[in-house]
């Protein structure tokens, strides 16, 4: 019924209650195959589950690769906790990691993984068989123990240089899902590894139209963070998510809008479609979902009244949740949009965080925070800073690095044709850095 994908939820019920009686009677095979069976259908069942582990536990020295690998993915899948089970599953991969297909170590990684027991002595280990096989392994392989072992936080060097070098020659056999997480993998292994990257990148443009929604998300995430983002690539990724967007919940709206901020790509249907679902469901984002959206989409200069105001009846309901840095970025982001002055609950909310000794200048975007400061000022609204903070949020704003624009050229060459004096980047009293001033006639 598992492997045809039929749903019978009376028949795995009464199975489950007489399995659970009798597992102590079941041998590493069918112990293996009842918990992938129940795992495979979807079907809960916690006493069979415990009852399993309990058996398996006293069995496991009689279990062989392929059922370690199946009933850690089962137990992992079923997302059912069993510390004891999972220990001696580690303990006895360990002593026959060499007997273990490339498939059955890229599961059980993956397993582990999933599990959230990111067992040390397992993972060197299968670390070193798959060192040894790297060239043997194929992209569901590859990409599986990437992302386990991203996933666990236990990243190795010289393991993703192997895996980098086999999924390039194999890039372009890997599915779509594939191909996103590999890319996950090494954004969050923060490994550099520019020919993968290119590799996938140009593997992804024509198969990002095929993922799901998450994982478009998860690719286009991962290439902004590891800074291998691509026009071809982000144009596609921009098409494959137009329709989608409907669909995605808070976390994947706030990451896409983030990934093409940070990649710098221009995509104004998408933003727009981001920014008109975000107004609608301004209610499920968290703090840091709805500033990270706010900043994304104030960025790319598509933050619409309709947003800007739900985002501040966003704020208003969730101040007390806002960290100093998230506070800040919603503020900078309703200032772009230029629509109303701040509310007093988030300057005494910012300057409540401003009093808190161990809120450090470093803790706040301070250019930003400036940028803030000043048009909150224009609004008639001052938000009092102390000095030393007030010093450093000026500093950081003319600090930033600008490129004059092409009419700030054109006045400039229009200036000197005429000789008249000018200088750029002028500090003003209120801390505005002014971009060029052209002396005319004294004034």
């Amino acid at each position: 019924f598992a492997s045809e994908g039929h749903s019978s939820p009376p028949l795995f019920d009464t199975l489950a209650h007489t399995a659970a009686a009798r597992a102590d009677q079941f041998s590493p095979p069918e112990l293996s195959s009842m918990a992938w069976a129940y795992a495979t259908a979807g079907h809960s069942s916690p006493a069979l589950f415990d009852a399993l582990a309990r058996a398996s536990v006293l069995r496991i020295e009689y279990f062989g690769p392929p059922e370690l690998s199946q009933i850690a993915w089962a137990f992992a899948t079923a997302g059912h906790p069993s510390p004891l089970l999972f220990e001696a599953i580690a303990a006895a991969a360990g002593q026959r990691m060499y007997l273990f297909s490339t498939e059955e170590a890229a599961n059980i990684a993956w397993a582990f993984a999933v599990a959230g027991v990111p067992h040390l002595d397992l993972f060197d280990e299968v670390a070193n068989f798959a060192a040894k096989r790297a060239d043997r392994f194929g992209p569901t392989e590859l990409s599986k123990l990437a992302w386990a072992y991203a996933a666990a936080d236990r990243w190795s060097p010289k393991l993703f240089d192997l895996l980098a070098a086999a999924a390039v020659e194999r890039v372009q056999t890997f599915n779509p899902q594939e191909l996103s997480d590999m890319a996950w993998a090494f954004a969050t292994a923060e490994h550099r590894a520019k020919d993968l990257y290119t590799a996938l990148a140009a593997a992804s443009v024509g198969r990002v139209q095929y993922q799901k929604r998450h994982a478009l998300v998860n690719t286009a995430w991962a290439f902004a963070t590891s800074g291998y983002a691509t026009p071809p690539l982000f144009e596609a990724l921009a098409r494959a998510s137009l329709p989608k967007v409907g669909a995605m919940n808070a976390r994947e709206l706030s990451l896409l809008a983030w990934a093409f901020q940070e990649a710098h790509i221009a995509s104004p249907p998408l933003f727009d479609a981001l920014a008109k679902e975000s107004a609608a469901r301004i209610d499920q984002f968290d703090s840091a979902q709805m500033s990270r959206m706010a900043l994304a989409i104030a960025t790319a200069a598509r933050l619409s009244p309709t947003l800007s105001a739900a985002v501040l009846d966003g704020l208003t309901l969730q101040l007390d949740q806002f960290t100093p840095a998230e506070l800040v970025d919603v503020g900078w982001a309703l200032a772009v949009a230029n629509e109303q002055p701040l509310p007093h609950q988030w300057i005494d909310k910012l300057l409540h965080h401003v009093s808190e000794q161990e809120i450090k200048a470093e803790a706040f975007p301070l250019s930003r925070l400036q940028q803030v400061v000043l048009w909150s000022s224009e609004c008639g609204v001052p938000i009092p800073l102390p000095d030393a903070l007030s010093a450093q949020c000026k500093a950081a704003l003319l600090s930033l690095e600008t490129k004059p624009s092409r009419t700030q050229r054109q006045l400039a060459v229009a200036a000197a044709s005429l000789g008249a004096p000018m200088r750029t980047k002028v500090e003003t009293d209120l801390g505005y850095a002014l971009d060029l001033v052209v002396e005319w006639k004294g004034e």
